[in-house]
């Protein structure tokens, strides 16, 4: 209930006063409907004693109630929707905002791309019903229902008992208590369906690997177990709406009942005329109208729990970066020295620890080459280094200067990461590069370029630097993307260089290339290269061994040392 909470202040101070005018709204069409029932009821009543010569029944004035309500009721339900759905949409992009910016302020790495953006998304449209169809719903009955118990009051306070009471259990607290029981089976239902998605996407992309292997119809089974159990979850979920539905139609025709049997004693006793009874008889329909919206929200309180759930931590991390902005980091700085001091980490709670008690130095303007088997913390150093990640216990620092955010120390020296996976987006090649460094100048482009060796890529391009990429760089092969890359991060010229596996599936011809621009590029910066190759460390003064206690197992000389000392 608090992440709904969350969610809901959320709202309100995105759009408080849109929100405000379609609740007023749909008080109004809630208000009109049951106008419109207990008007028709007096009409006909009173028309039926009247044509007996019963009694002297004037109908201009009930006619009069019925135009004003259908039209009324018409209108304010067109403007309710419109009110509504304008705020519901205005808030939806805020809270998409919101959600990118805590994801981009939370610490630690993300889930897997297609994953998180299939979740994210599908938990962002579930809340679009949190107002339409919850909130506005419930404060609209809760107003019109209190309005027509004074009414019914001032005429009998046993009679307005009689239909509210039925009406409000049967289409309020049955399907509000139903509808959060069905959380764990909302919950259910998506993780099974998310394990569904998964489990396909996998047997997709290794059919013929587990064809050969013999596992294909194992893995088709556990696509079926998957699915099974979103059905059974489905299942229940429907049951309860059905109760729901029941339990609504219920309420509502116990309230009819109730009408016409506490308003039959008050007829009989004289406390009320013919036509008012016909009137409030006919009226006490309205009730199942006046719990329906609130129903139909209920139905969906499930799934809107889980999304807000899983939303309200992000959107509380959002709302506290907003306003604040992190500065760039200063490019050119002088080489620093890396420390690592005592370093506890661990990527989760309920996983090993990668590094305990680790400590290290990597000293201003040195180059160090980080050797060992998978699995032993390389890459987890160049995340803590970076400020990916942030350590259970120790301190990172560069230059005595903690790691203020990802890619900046709390001095403002420029920290690059040059990862086995180019990062490139949509745009033209400029566009790319300028990332890193807005202002830059095309020659500052062009010779950044040729420091990676990009230069004859671009050569060849008719457009040049104006060529444009598609998603994710689509257009380069892989070593003109990793080129590209060292490029941009040229630009960005930063006093620390974190680099993973800088040749990793490259060719002989690409790999020299990234390897001697990269050389070429980190020039006296300080450097820290995760590689199991030996080429890479080439350009390394040292090389670690780490072993597979997370500590530093060996330290002999790299390439670079090795050349000077020949010089020498």
């Amino acid at each position: 209930m608090r992440a709904i909470l969350v969610i809901l202040r959320f709202f309100l101070r995105r759009a408080a006063g849109r929100l405000a005018l379609g609740t007023l709204l749909l008080v109004a069409t809630l208000a009109a409907g049951a106008g419109l029932f207990a008007v028709s009821g007096w009409l006909i009543a009173g028309s039926a004693l009247a044509g007996l010569g019963l009694i002297v029944f004037d109908t201009f004035r009930p006619s009069a109630g019925i135009r004003f309500f259908a039209v009324g009721r018409t209108v304010a339900r067109y403007a309710e929707r419109l009110a509504s759905h304008d705020a519901t949409l205005r808030v939806l992009a805020a809270l998409r905002v919101a959600v990118f910016r805590g994801l981009a302020a939370s610490p630690g790495p993300a889930q897997p791309g297609g994953r998180m953006l299939g979740r994210l998304s599908g938990d962002v449209d579930a809340l679009d019903g949190l107002t339409i169809r919850l909130a506005a719903p419930a404060v609209a009955t809760l107003v019109a229902g209190a309005a027509g118990l004074v009414l019914l009051g001032a005429v009998s306070v046993p009679l307005a008992l009689a239909v509210f009471v039925p009406a409000l259990l049967g289409g309020l607290l049955v399907p509000v208590v139903l509808g959060l029981r069905a959380t764990r089976d909302a919950r259910r239902k998506l993780a099974a369906l998310d394990a569904v998605r998964l489990r396909l996407a996998d047997l997709d992309r290794g059919r013929t690997d587990l064809a050969l292997a013999g596992r294909l119809g194992e893995k088709v089974a556990a696509v079926g177990d998957a699915a099974t159990r979103a059905a059974v979850a489905e299942r229940r979920l429907a049951r309860r709406e059905a109760v729901i539905r029941a339990a609504g139609l219920l309420g509502g025709q116990g309230a009819i009942a109730a009408a016409a049997l506490v308003g039959a004693g008050l007829l009989a006793a004289g406390a009320i005329s013919g036509p008012l009874f016909v009137a409030v008889v006919i009226g006490a329909f309205a009730a199942i109208e006046l719990v329906g919206p609130l129903r139909a929200g209920a139905l969906d309180l499930g799934r809107t729990a889980v999304a807000a759930r899983r939303l309200a931590p992000l959107v509380e991390v959002g709302e506290r970066a907003a306003g604040t902005v992190t500065p760039a980091p200063a490019a050119g700085t002088a080489a620093a020295s890396l420390h690592f001091e005592n370093v506890d980490f661990r990527w989760a709670d309920d996983r090993p620890a990668i590094l305990e008690n680790f400590s290290g130095v990597v000293p201003a303007g040195r180059r160090i080459a980080l050797v060992g088997p998978s699995g032993v913390g390389k890459s987890t150093l160049l995340a803590l280094a970076a400020g990916l990640a942030r350590p259970d216990a120790g301190r990172v620092s560069l230059g005595g200067a903690g790691i203020a955010a990802p890619g900046r120390s709390e001095s403002g020296a420029a920290i690059g990461l040059l990862t086995q996976s180019t990062r490139l987006f949509r745009g033209t090649i400029a566009d790319n590069l300028r990332l890193a460094a807005p202002e830059a100048a095309d020659d500052d482009l062009l010779a950044a370029c040729r420091t990676a060796g990009f230069a004859p890529v671009l050569e060849r391009l008719p457009a040049g630097l104006a060529t444009g990429l598609g998603d994710g760089g689509s257009g380069l092969s892989g070593g003109e993307r990793r080129r590209l890359a060292l490029a941009r991060l040229i630009l960005a010229r930063p006093a620390l260089w974190l680099v993973d596996e800088p040749t990793e599936g490259l060719d002989a011809v690409a790999a020299a290339a990234v390897l001697a621009g990269l050389d070429a590029a980190i020039g006296s910066a300080t450097a820290l290269i995760v590689t199991h190759r030996p080429e890479d460390a080439a350009i390394a003064d040292e090389i670690w061994t780490l072993g597979t206690d997370g500590r530093v197992a060996g330290v002999r000389p790299g390439g670079r040392e090795l050349a000077g000392a020949g010089r020498r």
